[in-house]
């Protein structure tokens, strides 16, 4: 279904506001195999395989890196996602029925990007490769979910520790999105005590000029996910 004029703007306004023109960014609005079953909580993070014309996705080496590792007593199970929208969040949405977390945090690449970007707002949109192809994930859902992660406490302690990131009202409209609002809506259907969010990384320092370390990501991403533990 063709989006209609009202989203347009609303697409509009999310887009202004995630670059910082007229509204502030501070509203309040493949698995490995580990132990999980003797795991008291679980943290589900996601990344995707490699896209486009990039060898290295840096979200599916966080997932790589931080899989099997115990945060604040919560044991992290990382799955990688196929670049694709149907598959992807067939992968998490079955990845929660199975193992239960207490946390989704789900990865991803800005490529565009220069620093960390925590989404707050999932779109129920997608994007078709023309500008005019926009069409609902679900025609029958609502337009927007907005993340309940502590995106403006999750940043603090980001900068604090010397790690560039802000609060993000836009996820774009590929399957980074897809996966964030498909998460957030299956979570509000079947009212789990679930929080669920999404981080934007950057191309490595190795892949460009303007990139980051490796271990930057590693420990943005731990932060957001102590961080929500905690608050």
């Amino acid at each position: 279904m063709k989006i209609i004029r009202f989203e347009i703007i609303v697409i509009i306004i999310l887009i202004l506001s995630s670059i910082g023109i007229g509204l502030s960014t501070g509203i309040k609005l493949e698995v490995k195999q580990i132990d999980i079953y003797h795991a008291d909580s679980i943290v589900l993070i996601t990344g995707f395989e490699p896209f486009g014309g990039y060898d290295i996705n840096p979200s599916q080496l966080i997932i790589e890196n931080l899989s099997d590792k115990v945060i604040d007593g919560a044991t992290l199970l990382g799955i990688i996602l196929p670049v694709n929208y149907t598959k992807s969040i067939e992968l998490v949405i079955q990845a929660i029925k199975d193992y239960d977390p207490i946390l989704v945090v789900s990865t991803g690449l800005a490529a565009g990007s220069r620093l960390i970007r925590i989404e707050k707002i999932g779109i129920n949109l997608r994007y078709d490769g023309k500008w005019y192809d926009l069409f609902r994930l679900d025609p029958n859902r609502p337009l927007f979910h907005l993340s309940p992660f502590p995106t403006n406490c999750i940043v603090k302690n980001m900068r604090r520790a010397g790690i560039p990131a802000r609060t993000s009202l836009f996820a774009g409209l590929y399957i980074c999105n897809a996966v964030l609002y498909s998460v957030l809506d299956y979570i509000e259907v079947n009212n789990l005590h679930i929080r669920s969010g999404f981080i934007h990384v950057p191309l490595l320092s190795s892949q460009h000029p303007n990139g980051m370390e490796l271990e930057k990501m590693l420990d943005a991403t731990t932060i957001a996910i102590q961080v929500c533990l905690n608050n």
